[in-house]
């Protein structure tokens, strides 16, 4: 079949060929030209003119039509890309196709005909993915729906023949279904498309039960495990990144606890807990110190303020706890001892 087709394209080459060798030496080229003109014939045009001569008659008006001639050729392939689009918008892809196919044999080998064209061919071929993958999944769907019903109808009328054909083309197309099914499971496996690989496998097990789709619905459901995880842990990283170069430790340490609860054994997250208590201490450490200095200026509420931060960040902390209670008793005597004195 190849062979015949590089003989046939062979022979149109050189008929091509000749026919152009031919053309460029009669006198009558102009007109010619004029004649593929009205049928868009660029193609002709453009071979014909490689064989021009320049002891043609006609060379010098040829030559100077030659910008005309590009500019009608340009012409020519916007309105065909303008007449596909229309027709695509108007969902008649097919004629938008052989349009292009009319185009592409009146310019042979222009680069943006065949670039619209095969781009078109591919979009309309995934659609046609697309329904034909949908169409399946439904049939599956529905067919486990049916299960059922046809389980009660061959145990109320296992004799009858009517019941007994139907029954029989039902199994059929469970099997089909469930193959087909199996089928388009296994080619998304292997794209790494899981969520569909996981639907496609489970209808396919749901209509024709295996050991082996079990196992593979099994793997299937670890690796999206696996990728959720990841997923959900390089967020809780980069939050927690962004949390800490913000200054917000407590929502930094927040981030890192939830990660370190998704995944005990993480060891970036485990080093940035490190990182995070170490400077979580120093900046308590110096709080602190910065919360007695104003205590003992007597400025008591700055200093609350300093130490009640600290401990969002630091919880646990006993000695801020402590600072914090003595310095609310001493504040609060201080409000009744200004109320007593003021009344």
């Amino acid at each position: 079949m190849k062979t015949r087709l590089l003989l046939v394209t062979l022979l149109l080459a050189s008929q091509l060929y000749g026919c152009s060798q031919f053309y460029a030496h009669r006198d009558n080229l102009n007109e010619q030209i004029d004649s593929w003109l009205v049928g868009n014939e660029y193609g002709k045009i453009e071979s014909t003119l490689k064989y021009l001569s320049t002891s043609h008659p006609d060379y010098q008006k040829i030559k100077d039509r030659k910008p005309a001639l590009t500019a009608a050729r340009k012409a020519y392939i916007e309105n065909v890309t303008s007449k596909a689009d229309k027709l695509v918008a108007d969902q008649q892809w097919q004629q938008a196709i052989d349009l292009y196919t009319e185009a592409q044999a009146k310019v042979p080998d222009d680069p943006t005909l065949i670039k619209r064209k095969t781009s078109l061919i591919d979009e309309r071929d995934s659609q046609v993915k697309e329904l034909r993958k949908d169409m399946m999944l439904r049939r599956g769907r529905a067919l486990v729906q049916y299960q059922s019903i046809y389980q009660k109808l061959e145990k109320l009328i296992p004799d009858d023949y009517g019941a007994r054909y139907d029954i029989n083309r039902y199994h059929k197309e469970k099997q089909d279904v469930a193959a087909e099914l199996m089928e388009y499971g296994e080619y998304s496996l292997d794209s790494r498309n899981y969520v569909l690989a996981e639907e496609c496998i489970d209808l396919s097990n749901s209509l024709a039960p295996s050991a082996e789709k079990k196992k593979m619905l099994a793997n299937i459901v670890r690796t999206r495990k696996n990728i959720d995880d990841k997923r959900r842990s390089n967020e809780l990283l980069e939050a927690y990144e962004k949390a800490y170069d913000s200054g917000d430790f407590a929502k930094a340490g927040s981030h890192l606890e939830t990660l370190l609860k998704l995944d005990s054994n993480n060891k970036q997250a485990r080093e940035l807990k490190t990182k995070l208590d170490r400077d979580i201490k120093r900046r308590v450490e110096s709080g602190i110190e910065r919360g007695k200095t104003l205590y003992s200026l007597g400025k008591i509420n700055e200093a609350l303020s300093i130490w009640e931060g600290l401990l969002k960040i630091d919880p646990k902390n006993e000695e801020l706890a402590s600072l914090i209670t003595r310095g609310k008793k001493v504040s609060t005597k201080i409000k009744t001892l200004e109320k007593t004195s003021n009344n």
